[in-house]
C-alpha cells in the first residue's frame, strides 16, 4: 500500500459514509472497505444479517488474504482495537477487533477470518479451500457484501455436521440445532438453487459424497437426531478429513481439555475467558476529590470493558490487606486492648500548618506503613496484569503534590520536631514504597468544586472534605496522559465522556 494510498485513507473514510438506519460505525466500516476495494463478505449468519448491522450480533468478516493490510488499516483508522484470548485457543487466520460507538451501549465486535475455518471452537481444524470463490459470488445487501446463498448452505451444513453430527455431541445431547440454527437452516433452504448447489458440490468439493451430504442437510432438519443419523454425520466428516489442519486424535484431546478448563474456570475460580490486548494493555487511574463520583464512574465504567476484555478492578485509596498487613494490624488492636493505648493519640488534621499538627502516635504511623506497603503491592500485581495486555481501573492513585489523600504521611504529620531512629526509619520507608509507584498510563481526573463536594459528603465533617478537595481543585493537572473531566455534568455525560478517552487510549 503506497503512501498516497494511506493519506487518502486517513482523510477519506469518515468523509464519505452516511450512517442511515444502522449503526454509524458498522455503515462507516462497509462503506470504507467498498471504497478501497477490499474483498470481503459476511460469511455467515445473513438470513438475520439485519440484526448484525444495529449492532445485534458479531460482524463475521471474511478477507481476501491479499487485501489483509488495508483492512487492518481501515479498522484501525476508524478506531478498532485487536484483541485475542489470552490461552491456547487462537486460531490461524482468524482475529477479533472491537469498535467504539457512542450511540451504542455495546462494543462492535468484527470477527474476521483470513482463511474459512470451521470446527468445533476449540480447533476450527477444517479449512475449506474455497476462500476465492466465496469472495466472487458475494454481492451487496443493504450496505455490506454477502455471499451467493448456495455458497453460504453449504458451509452452513459442514459446520452443523462437525458441531452436533458427531458421538461426544450426541452423548452430551447436544446434537439438535437450536431454534436460530433451525431458522437458519430453513431460510437457506428457502433461498438455493438445488442445481447450484450441485454443482458447487461438484466443483469444489470432489472429494465429499454428494448422497452423504444431501443425507446430513436431511437430518439436520429432524426434530430428534437418532443414534444412526450420527453414521452419516461421521461419513461426511471423515470426508472432511482431507482438508484438515490437525489429526483428529489431536483435535479430540484439544477438544477435552477445552471442556475441562471451561468447566474449572466457570465453576471452580468462577472467572469468565476474557480477551486481552494484542498491542498491550493498560493502567487506567480515576482520581478525584470526596464525592466527585469516582466510585460511581467505575461501577459503570468497569462492567462496560469487562464484559469483552479481562479487568481488574483496584482500589488503591483502600487496597488489599497483606498478610504482614493482617499480623501487624492484629498485634496492635492486641495491645491496645492489653495496654489501653489510644491507636491515636491525636486527631488527625487536614492542613499544612504545622504548629496545628501534633503527631498521632506510633501505631497511627505503623498502620500507615503497612498502607504504604500494601499500595505498592497491590501496583506492583496491576502492573503486570496490565503489561500481559489486561486493563486496570484504579479508585484513586497517590499523585506527588497530593497530601491529605493517598500519598505519605508520616513525615507530614510528624510535623518540625526533632526525629528518633525509629521516626526516621519509618519515613524514609513509606517515602520508599510511594516512589515505587510510577505514573499510570492514563489518569483521569474528575473536578467539582469544594463546596458541591462537600455538600456531598455528609458523613464527614465538612472541613475535611473541603480541605480534601481544594487539593485537587487547585492543583496544576497539566502532566502528560493526565485529563480533567467535570464532574459537575450528569452523570452520563462524565460516562460518556471517559468511555471515548478511554476508548482513544487503548
Amino acid at each position: 500500500m503506497t503512501e498516497l494510498e494511506i493519506e487518502k485513507m486517513n482523510t477519506g473514510i469518515r468523509t464519505e459514509s452516511k450512517s442511515g438506519p444502522h449503526i454509524k460505525l458498522i455503515v462507516e466500516l462497509c462503506a470504507a472497505l467498498e471504497q478501497f476495494n477490499v474483498r470481503y463478505c459476511h460469511w455467515k449468519s445473513n438470513a438475520n444479517i439485519q440484526k448484525s448491522l444495529d449492532g445485534d450480533g458479531d460482524l463475521d468478516l471474511l478477507i481476501h488474504r491479499q487485501d489483509i493490510q488495508i483492512f487492518n488499516h481501515i479498522l484501525m483508522s476508524l478506531g478498532f482495537k485487536e484483541a485475542e484470548v489470552s490461552d491456547s485457543r487462537r486460531i490461524p487466520g482468524i482475529r477479533d477487533y472491537y469498535g467504539y460507538d457512542p450511540d451504542l451501549a455495546e462494543l462492535i465486535h468484527v470477527h474476521a477470518h483470513f482463511q474459512l475455518t470451521v470446527g468445533h471452537d476449540a480447533t476450527k481444524r477444517i479449512r475449506l479451500n474455497i476462500e476465492d470463490k466465496y469472495l466472487e459470488s458475494s454481492t451487496k445487501v443493504d450496505v455490506i457484501k454477502v455471499p451467493a446463498v448456495e455458497y453460504e448452505y453449504v458451509v452452513f451444513v459442514m459446520r452443523m455436521v462437525l458441531k452436533h453430527l458427531t458421538w461426544d455431541a450426541y452423548f452430551r445431547m447436544e446434537s439438535r440445532l437450536n431454534k436460530n440454527e433451525h431458522f437458519e437452516l430453513q431460510w437457506l433452504k428457502d433461498h438455493i438453487s438445488k442445481v447450484k448447489v450441485n454443482d458447487i458440490m461438484a466443483a469444489d468439493f470432489q472429494m465429499i459424497g454428494l448422497e452423504e451430504f444431501n443425507q446430513c442437510a436431511e437430518i439436520l432438519s429432524k426434530k430428534r437426531i437418532k443414534f444412526n443419523d450420527i453414521q452419516f454425520g461421521q461419513r461426511l466428516e471423515n470426508q472432511l478429513n482431507f482438508y484438515s489442519r490437525m489429526n483428529r486424535w489431536i483435535s479430540h484431546w484439544r477438544k477435552l481439555v477445552y471442556r475441562f478448563s471451561e468447566a474449572f474456570r466457570y465453576r471452580i475460580i468462577k472467572k469468565e475467558s476474557k480477551k486481552r490486548l494484542t498491542c498491550g494493555g493498560i493502567f487506567i487511574a480515576v482520581v478525584g476529590g470526596d464525592g466527585s463520583g469516582k466510585t460511581t464512574l467505575i461501577d459503570s465504567l468497569f462492567p462496560w470493558m469487562n464484559k469483552v476484555f479481562d479487568t481488574m478492578r483496584i482500589h488503591l485509596g483502600k487496597p488489599q490487606w497483606s498478610l504482614v498487613t493482617i499480623l501487624v494490624r492484629g498485634l496492635l488492636k492486641v495491645s491496645r486492648l492489653v495496654g489501653s493505648q489510644p491507636f491515636l493519640e491525636a486527631p488527625l488534621l487536614y492542613t499544612t500548618d504545622a504548629r496545628k499538627i501534633k503527631f498521632p502516635g506510633y501505631p497511627w504511623a505503623i498502620r500507615e506503613l503497612c498502607t504504604a506497603r500494601d499500595r505498592f503491592l497491590t501496583f506492583r500485581k496491576a502492573c503486570r496484569f496490565s503489561t500481559n495486555g489486561g486493563i486496570v481501573i484504579s479508585d484513586r492513585f497517590p499523585i506527588p503534590g497530593i497530601n491529605f489523600m493517598d500519598g505519605p504521611q508520616i513525615e507530614r504529620m510528624y510535623g518540625d520536631g526533632e526525629k528518633s531512629r525509629l521516626i526516621r526509619w519509618l519515613i524514609e520507608k513509606e517515602n520508599e514504597y510511594y516512589r515505587r509507584i510510577s505514573r499510570p498510563d492514563l489518569m483521569i481526573v474528575l473536578m467539582v468544586d469544594p463546596e458541591i463536594s462537600a455538600q456531598r459528603k455528609k458523613e464527614e465533617t465538612t472541613d475535611d472534605v473541603r480541605a480534601r478537595s481544594n487539593e485537587i481543585w487547585t492543583h496544576h493537572w497539566d502532566q502528560l496522559n493526565v485529563h480533567v473531566i467535570d464532574a459537575s455534568s450528569s452523570k452520563d455525560e462524565v460516562l460518556r465522556q471517559v468511555k471515548s478517552l478511554v476508548w482513544s487510549y487503548l
